[in-house]
């Protein structure tokens, strides 16, 4: 029923999320499938839109209407990992599993600052530090950042659908606090 983000674990398995009525409790929900039959995970959300699983299990994914990133443990405890977020679409981990990236989207269409021609957009890519649990905004700025990756090397990409790129962010001298595109 309208799915929308998908990831695979380390078993093959797939994940996914299904938005049939976005921003409406109901529907809505997350579900893994081994090939042959569908769980659910967690259903009742306004809007589950990305899913990523880490090596250990763990999945997260992102709510979009809500404004939280949800996780859940390998023991299957659900719980809010981050909340108070714009609209958090895309979603994405390192290959260690430490830090996870995601896009908010707030202000679709709207260039901010840092991009583009001065307008009001408040879009954003963000780090966040699991182990630390600290979050640092990767660009600010792009008018639609609406799905992200990250690369072996640590270089994290994302698309900007309304003006049609890839941009991509490379973190500068190793250090992940400070970034460079």
């Amino acid at each position: 029923m309208k799915p929308s983000g998908i990831t695979v674990d380390r078993y093959g398995e797939v994940l996914f999320t299904e938005v049939p009525d976005p921003g409406n409790v109901g529907l809505n929900m997350v579900s893994v499938t081994d090939g042959n039959n569908v769980s659910l995970i967690s259903d009742g959300e306004p809007a589950p839109t990305d899913i990523v699983v880490s090596y250990n299990g763990t999945a997260y994914w992102t709510c979009k209407d809500a404004g939280v990133i949800l996780r859940r443990s390998p023991a299957g405890v659900i719980g809010k990992l981050l909340d108070g977020l714009e609209k958090p679409t895309g979603i994405a981990l390192d290959r260690t599993g430490r830090y996870l990236y995601f896009t908010e989207i707030p202000t679709p269409g709207e260039f901010g600052g840092d991009v583009g021609p001065g307008g009001d957009g408040r879009n954003r890519v963000m780090e966040y530090d699991l182990w630390k649990q600290k979050m640092t905004q990767v660009s600010f700025g792009f008018p639609l950042p609406t799905d992200v990756a990250v690369a072996p090397n640590g270089k994290i990409y994302w698309t900007c659908t309304t003006v049609g790129v890839i941009a991509c962010a490379t973190p500068e001298g190793g250090r992940r606090s400070r970034w460079g595109w």
